[in-house]
């Protein structure tokens, strides 16, 4: 009996298996079927010819160094039941441009063989999500669903093979410049995503932890360049536009160093170097390049604007357009949106061809675009360009007023604290008042402000060795020669997840040795904010009992960090908090104190300050 039994099963489970087999041959020949109208469409997009011309540069890739990313890589990630991947970096690092090389990836074919093993349709969603997140699975079927008819020209594919496409892995989500949207939709995005039918995902944000602490996606990071890596960018990019005619060896040594002085000792995005090689190829002369970025970025405004030959504006009214677009798209909280159009007539209220002086932003320059599908705001098409116009806008309104520019910088601590990701913003406000040095003391004084601003919001701690390894114990040497080069404060974090999950218990030595680098961060992340204003203050009455729970618990668990001051206790939150974290913590503090957490960091989301007064 037990015999026959175990026949049948074998029979079933063979007969199962086939039949996923054959539906899978049935979707990847329909894909086969479509694929050319759905590599032209998807290259029709904006975003896409944008990123027409791709130059491969170095990534980071689970902590290793590439020189380039291959679609043998993404073909191995790929071989994952689930695929999350996300591409991190500052404004202009080429995120959206490798996401749609991943995407020209899943449509292509090597001597006949798709290129990521079988073919992919990549599907880019972008702006804000429009999704009813009350009904999200169905919601987003329908997404998907839509952007298929598009990219196929086939009307006829219905919500069940939309899933089947999905589950099987042959649809690749992409959703471009995630940390850019509501924060209400990154917060509807990260608690519904298990549950949402994507097997491939891939997003691009500024900030690596974009999708919450429940997931582990793989994080790839486009490297900044070096100086001594331009040359063979800059005689790459050269290439690929063929003009090696025009730009001889000689001219494009001299443009190299040009733009090493440029970035002096900064490293550059790819974003800099692209727009630097276009105005380079356009002139084939080093002498007529920019000496700075700000410059630089007027100067490829200009070049665009040079070429249009039918109702063309002056290059000032270009740059004072560019200049109200980009601030009206950043002053919400200082990191690049969309504007509205609205805000904008208010602001040209005397200007009756406003509309179709930004029609001439979106075409012929193609600068900014209209946001879809209700026109009513528009965006710049590199947020990076927004950062540096708005940074221009904010020193020729504000002048040498010393109380504007005292509220500006109060605005500055407060969204830094508040998002901790508009240090881009403040890199840019800091090269565009360089050129102003030497007019007087507040130039100099704004200078250093913004240096100081644009440091990344968690600073790196210093610990000496005894700290090390008391707290890392056996893990110290392998961890060390693993990551020579990590933070001391991300390898405690990184060997906490392991303990965690291992299982393996926090000895009271390593308690005690934690805590004390937790709080030591804790207190330089404070003493950065020096200011009043910067201090986010929330009162709320706490007994002995959670007090103990916060120093024994919250700092090894959550990564908050009670700092005992005369009039109550200061919480610092050294990292965000994952959505499960909330319900573990108020299992274990019957407090309203998880009631003020979740409902600020909704809003805010990152490293929060939190004050509760003693009893």
């Amino acid at each position: 009996m037990d015999g026959k039994f175990a026949d049948a099963l074998r029979e079933l489970f063979s007969s199962a298996a086939e039949h996923i087999a054959e539906d899978t041959r049935v979707l990847d020949d329909w894909i086969l079927s479509v694929v050319k109208t759905v590599e032209h469409q998807f290259n029709e997009r904006q975003t896409v010819r944008e990123s027409q011309l791709y130059i491969p540069t170095p990534v980071m890739l689970k902590e290793r160094k590439l020189t380039s990313l291959s679609a043998d890589t993404i073909s191995e990630l790929f071989q994952s039941e689930r695929t999350y991947i996300v591409i991190s970096g500052e404004g202009g690092s080429g995120k959206t441009s490798l996401a749609c090389q991943i995407a020209k990836w899943c449509v292509s074919r090597t001597n006949n063989k798709p290129a990521l093993g079988h073919l992919i349709i990549p599907i880019l969603l972008e702006e804000d999500l429009v999704i009813d997140w009350d009904n999200a699975i169905q919601s987003f079927l329908e997404l998907v669903q839509g952007q298929i008819h598009r990219l196929t020209g086939d009307g006829s594919v219905d919500v069940e093979q939309v899933q089947g496409l999905l589950s099987k892995g042959r649809v690749l989500i992409i959703i471009d410049r995630l940390s850019e949207m509501p924060q209400t939709t990154i917060n509807s995005l990260r608690f519904n995503l298990l549950r949402l039918p994507v097997r491939k995902l891939i997003v691009t944000s500024r900030a690596a932890e974009i999708l919450g602490l429940d997931i582990n996606p793989v994080i790839i990071s486009p490297l900044l360049f070096k100086n001594e890596t331009v040359d063979s960018f800059l005689s790459t990019y050269i290439n690929a536009r063929d003009l090696q005619r025009i730009c001889n060896k000689k001219e494009t040594r001299a443009a190299c160093d040009k733009f090493s002085q440029l970035v002096g000792k900064h490293h550059s995005t790819v974003l800099l170097a692209k727009l630097f090689a276009e105005l380079f190829v356009s002139t084939g002369h080093a002498n007529d390049l920019p000496r700075g970025i700000p410059d630089l970025i007027l100067h490829y405004a200009n070049y665009l604007n040079r070429s249009v030959t039918d109702k063309k504006l002056k290059d000032v009214e270009v740059h004072r357009l560019l200049r109200v677009v980009g601030w009206h798209s950043l002053k919400k909280n200082f990191m690049p949106g969309a504007a509205s159009i609205a805000d904008l007539q208010a602001e040209f209220s005397n200007d009756p061809d406003l509309l179709d002086k930004l029609s001439y932003l979106v075409e012929p320059l193609g600068l900014v675009r209209w946001v879809k599908p209700s026109m009513t705001k528009i965006r710049f098409s590199l947020d990076p360009l927004a950062e540096y116009f708005a940074a221009m806008h904010v020193i020729e309104m504000n002048g040498e007023d010393i109380i504007l520019w005292n509220h500006f910088l109060e605005d500055c601590a407060k969204f830094k604290m508040m998002f901790g990701t508009t240090y881009n913003f403040m890199i840019c406000l800091y090269e565009c008042c360089l050129d102003k040095k030497n007019d007087s003391d507040l130039w100099n004084f704004l200078i250093s402000e913004f240096q100081r601003l644009s440091k990344p919001s968690i600073p790196t701690a210093v610990f000496d060795k005894n700290d090390l390894e008391i707290v890392f114990g056996r893990y110290y040497s392998s961890e060390m020669e693993q990551h020579p080069n990590l933070p001391p404060a991300d390898i405690w974090t990184s060997m906490k997840k392991k303990r965690q999950q291992t299982g393996e218990p926090l000895s009271r030595q390593l308690l005690h040795a934690g805590y004390k680098i937790e709080t030591r961060l804790a207190n330089e992340i404070w003493s950065q904010t020096s200011m009043n204003y910067a201090k986010i203050e929330l009162l709320e009455r706490i007994d002995n009992c959670a007090l103990t729970y916060l120093k024994q618990e919250l700092v090894l668990k959550y990564s908050i960090v009670p700092i005992l001051e005369d009039d109550g206790i200061l919480l610092v939150m050294t990292k965000p908090l994952s959505t499960s974290a909330y319900s573990e913590v108020e299992e274990s503090v019957k407090h309203p104190i998880l009631e003020k957490l979740a409902c600020f960091q909704d809003e805010f989301d990152y490293y929060v300050l939190r004050k509760l007064q003693l009893m």
